[in-house]
């Protein structure tokens, strides 16, 4: 288990210094658990020169910091991410500031921002804290070895399409391992939550894969296809084991813009139904006056 504090230290000169976000402080303006930051980093495949966090909530804003395990504690950092808005953010990609070449574990921790919007720390940027202990999780990252091929990579083909909001169509997606396809929001140009995903699939190529959402959309927008891997148990897990597939330690995916149809059409054959009656009726009253 590692070993962190409000004070972790792994060489006499390097020490970390943490800022509560569950409690009422001079720094922080926060009331509620709610502004507590999280982070989740699972066990993933790397080429060494980037990796990536599956989800961040940063409550004021800030980094993504990734720390070296230096004798059971919190290490140097060795790659951070660019500011990120206040919020909860998924599947970031984090480049190392030297390539990993050997498998190791990481720590994952959330960092502040003083206002100018550029990484310091040690600095002013120091991590999110919960009752004076850094917000952290780690992972075990696997170097890939040189000898893996494009020809083992996934591939995935998302176009432009209509909907009724309840489904989406997937063109076209290579799984060389299995697993499943994902269907993501677009959140600011970034991804997004997942709103839909398909039963497990079995290796293979597939052509017009319908995924039903699970959270149907009713409005025109962008959403991310991202074909996932299967930790061997065909049920879908993630934030959890069934990691994304990735190309250069980022993931697979293609976007789609999402036209949302309208109800006029469907209630068209409603409509004439009640135009047929009224003629009927209004045929039956004028033979009536004839007579």
């Amino acid at each position: 288990m590692l070993s962190m504090s409000a004070a972790a230290q792994y060489e006499e000169d390097y020490e970390i210094t943490v800022v509560d976000t569950d409690e009422d402080n001079a720094s922080v303006d926060s009331e509620s658990t709610g502004n507590v930051s999280t982070v989740t980093f699972e066990d993933q495949v790397s080429d060494g020169n980037s990796i990536v966090v599956d989800t961040v909530f940063l409550p004021e804003g800030g980094y993504i910091a990734i720390h070296e395990v230096v004798r059971g504690a919190v290490g140097p950092v060795v790659g951070s991410s660019d500011y990120l808005e206040p919020g909860e953010h998924s599947l970031i990609e984090v480049e190392m500031e030297q390539t990993l070449d050997s498998d190791q574990e990481l720590i994952a921790m959330p960092h502040m921002d003083d206002g100018n919007e550029v990484y310091e720390f040690p600095g002013p940027d120091v991590p999110y804290g919960v009752e004076g202990e850094p917000v952290t999780d780690t992972a075990m990252i696997t170097v890939e070895s040189e000898m893996t091929g494009t020809d083992n990579e996934s591939t995935v083909n998302f176009e432009d399409q209509s909907s009724e909001g309840g489904t989406v169509v997937v063109n076209s997606v290579f799984l060389p391992e299995g697993g499943y396809i994902v269907i993501h929001e677009s959140a600011n140009g970034s991804v997004g939550p997942v709103i839909g995903n398909t039963e497990y699939m079995e290796a293979g190529e597939y052509s017009d894969v319908e995924v039903t959402l699970g959270l149907p959309i009713d409005t025109d927008q962008e959403l991310i296809a991202m074909p996932h891997m299967d930790d061997g148990n065909e049920i879908y897990e993630f934030p959890g084991p069934d990691a994304p597939y990735t190309s250069n330690a980022t993931p697979v995916t293609d976007s789609a813009m999402i036209t949302v149809e309208s109800g006029t059409e469907a209630q068209a054959p409603g409509f004439g139904i009640v135009l047929a009656m009224v003629f009927l009726v209004l045929a039956g009253y004028l033979a009536r006056k004839i007579r």
